[in-house]
Formats: structure tokens, C-alpha cells, sequence
């Protein structure tokens, strides 16, 4: 018989002992370690945050769509016109 081990030290969890976790299928946590790693989760995403926020001050509404945009254009430099090589009728 295989125990279920815990997903943040990998200790057995026994049947008396409380259990946890985003999904029973998934991983299963004792509860002082799924309290710790949601604490540890809760803090990434609130630096995360802090620094989403941080660079929509610095670059304005290029840090705004940052995380949605994956490519902004580069500024065209103006250079001279090359002439039509082909004429529209």
C-alpha cells in the first residue's frame, strides 16, 4: 500500500493527519506545509504585482499592456523614400 506524501516535503501523510491543497488528485499538503506555501505564493504574486505596477509608472501604457503584448514595434526612423517600383493603375 502507497502512502500519500505530502507535495511541498514529500513526507508520508497519515490518515489522521489533516490534509490540504488546491485539488486531492493533484497533491495532497499536510497543513502547516500548505499554509507555508500559500503564504509563499501569496508573496510572489503580490511582488509580481508591485512591480506590474512599478512599470506602468515608469513607461506609461507600454508597462500597462505589457503582459498582454509580447512584441511592440520599434519607431520607424525616418530615412529617404524609395521610389515606387511598380505603378498603381
Amino acid at each position: 500500500m502507497e502512502r500519500t506524501r505530502c507535495g511541498s516535503c514529500r513526507n508520508p501523510i497519515k490518515a489522521h493527519q489533516l490534509a490540504s491543497g488546491p485539488s486531492p488528485a493533484d497533491r495532497s499538503f499536510h497543513l502547516d506545509c500548505w499554509l507555508t506555501a500559500r503564504a509563499a505564493a501569496l508573496e510572489e504574486a503580490a511582488q509580481r504585482q508591485r512591480a506590474y505596477e512599478e512599470l506602468i509608472v515608469e513607461q506609461g501604457l507600454v508597462g500597462l499592456l505589457s503582459p498582454y503584448v509580447c512584441v511592440f514595434p520599434a519607431p520607424h526612423e525616418a530615412g529617404p523614400v524609395r521610389p515606387a517600383t511598380h505603378a498603381l493603375v
